[in-house]
């Protein structure tokens, strides 16, 4: 069993990292790919929980944005998905997390727990506080990680590389679908660390962002 400073620990862990991601301004508007990548779901099922109104988003312009409530609420449907429930819970489950109700419907908030109560009386519960910290972790994380890749015209053409370097992202990428180890790569690339190679693995995921395609850059040789 868990001590009482364990717990007391991880909810100001939890209320720090959360405090960092709302405090990101845009940074911590993820849209439905990179929501559907921090929380481990395919993401047209993200799209079906968004058009049903079960994870309904409330920044839609441009495009969905989900902030840190949102990528929770996905986090808990994504850990909770066996448990079999008609709309109606599911929307109220979001209600109560992302307007900090204490109880929605069948569902209800008890300190480090969410409760339901089904129509036969059966009771299900939630650890509110572990999943709510791995959703500030993860949704971190992936900021963090995004942070760290960026697009230069004057460095190898425009192609995403790890801030501070000439290491393309999509080469380190390439590396772990083909099943190297981390610490194979990061002895190869120093520079890099455990974080860049979960940032890489999730750019690929994500794809490139909209907009133009990049300009053919042609290189003459002389003659």
């Amino acid at each position: 069993m868990e001590s009482h400073w364990c717990r007391t620990k991880l909810r100001r862990n939890n209320t720090y990292m959360m405090g960092i991601i709302h405090r990101a301004d845009l940074a911590a508007r993820f849209t439905l790919t990179e929501a559907a990548v921090i929380v481990g779901l395919p993401r047209k099922r993200v799209r079906r929980y968004v058009d049903d109104g079960t994870v309904p988003v409330r920044v839609r312009s441009p495009g969905l944005r989900f902030g840190a409530r949102e990528v929770f609420v996905l986090l808990l449907r994504a850990r909770i998905r066996t448990l079999k429930l008609p709309k109606s819970d599911w929307k109220d489950l979001a209600e109560l997390v992302l307007h900090r109700r204490e109880s929605s419907g069948r569902w209800s908030r008890e300190r480090e727990h969410l409760a339901f109560m089904s129509a036969t009386d059966e009771r299900f519960e939630v650890d509110f506080v572990r999943i709510r910290a791995d959703a500030a972790r993860r949704a971190l994380r992936y900021w963090r990680g995004k942070r760290r890749i960026v697009r230069d015209p004057l460095i190898l053409g425009g192609e995403p590389v790890f801030r501070g370097t000439r290491i393309p992202v999509a080469h380190v990428a390439a590396l772990l679908r083909k099943g190297s180890r981390p610490e194979e790569i990061l002895e190869d690339f120093p520079s890099l660390n455990r974080d860049d190679l979960g940032a890489a693995g999730s750019h690929a995921e994500v794809g490139p962002p909209p907009g133009r395609p990049r300009r053919l850059v042609l290189l003459r040789t002389a003659v």
